[in-house]
């Protein structure tokens, strides 16, 4: 309950958060591929740079889970 709380704040106020420089939600994913791809000797792949979902639009713990059994 508590971070669900927490994050709704956030969430609520996600705008302002960038606004006042709390956060600048830049998508690290290209850089930190690049990075691993490098370390690793291939090429990065163009499509998986590609890359961005901002959580300003999805909430991972708003999402059903299906259960099995």
């Amino acid at each position: 309950d508590y971070g669900d709380e927490c994050w709704s704040r956030v969430f609520m106020d996600w705008n302002q958060y960038r606004l006042d420089a709390k956060t600048d939600h830049r998508n690290w994913w290209p850089d930190l591929y690049t990075a691993a791809c490098k370390s690793w000797g291939i090429q990065p792949d163009p499509e998986v740079l590609q890359f961005n979902t901002s959580y300003e639009s999805v909430r991972a713990d708003l999402k059903t889970v299906s259960v099995s059994g």
